[in-house]
């Protein structure tokens, strides 16, 4: 779950709006998740570096990402 929440929020360029759009939840859902994120990880999502190593780490894992619905 903070995974696919993490690759949303890099892959929508840092918007928990539109990261919640592509998750089908709330964008304080997403703001929660980005603080236990932050807390695992000892990194603020506001720091280009961070968010850098966690894509990274992202394309490291092949991590896709969230499910997409089919249209």
């Amino acid at each position: 779950m903070l995974l696919d929440t993490l690759a949303a929020f890099l892959g929508s360029d840092g918007s928990p709006t539109r990261a919640a759009d592509e998750l089908y939840c709330h964008r304080n859902t997403v703001m929660h998740r980005l603080r236990r994120i932050e807390s695992v990880t000892g990194r603020k999502v506001t720091d280009p570096r961070s968010r850098l190593l966690w894509q990274l780490a992202l394309l490291g894992t092949e991590h896709r990402g969230p499910a997409r619905r089919s249209a």
